[in-house]
């Protein structure tokens, strides 16, 4: 969401949004010994499903564009009746 506000608010001035560097979820995963649920197809909803009923720790990994953006957002400074709830030509 930073990177999010920093291109609806900031002109596109990214700063500290390296979005190349992530932890490694399925390695972290594997030495946990959680289940893990990752959307490899368009099968969101049984992804969330499977992942969601398993009786224990469950990662549920869904893969996003890097540019995806998230909404509802409140702009910085703003109060929550100044809520945008979809993109607005950006």
């Amino acid at each position: 969401m930073v990177r999010q506000w920093q291109e609806m608010f900031y002109d596109r001035a990214y700063s500290e949004v390296d979005l190349s560097v992530a932890p490694d979820f399925v390695s972290w995963q594997r030495r946990m010994r959680f289940r893990r649920a990752r959307n490899s197809s368009d099968d969101l909803s049984g992804v969330l499903e499977a992942g969601l009923s398993h009786k224990g720790v469950a990662v549920i990994d869904v893969v996003v564009s890097r540019e995806e953006n998230v909404f509802p957002i409140v702009p910085a400074g703003a109060s929550s009746r100044d809520m945008i709830f979809q993109s607005e030509g950006v």
